[in-house]
């Protein structure tokens, strides 16, 4: 089991642990949660192995101790408004 820290993302674990963003998704369905979820800290997650593993980036990180948590705490609100304005939306049906 892996154990999540403050401020970590799916997208961190996945490069903490397996070396590769990609393996993400594999995080994501082995603990059925979406790869964009927000994480909380003590939040246990199921360890997983994939194909697209890079043993050698997350071994640099492991020799290191180095946990990897780039998500801010909170994230601002105009982060998530990223409609098109009213009548400008570029293609028509």
């Amino acid at each position: 089991m892996i154990t999540v820290i403050e401020s970590q993302s799916l997208l961190d674990i996945a490069l903490q642990e397996n070396g590769n963003v990609l393996s993400a998704f594999d995080f994501a369905i082995a603990n059925k949660i979406d790869v964009m979820d927000v994480l909380v800290p003590g939040q246990k997650l199921i360890e997983v192995k994939s194909d697209v593993d890079l043993k050698e980036v997350s071994d640099y990180f492991k020799g290191k101790g180095q946990l990897i948590a780039t998500c801010p705490a909170e994230l601002p609100e105009e982060i998530f408004n990223y409609g098109f304005p009213e009548g400008e939306f570029p293609f028509s049906f």
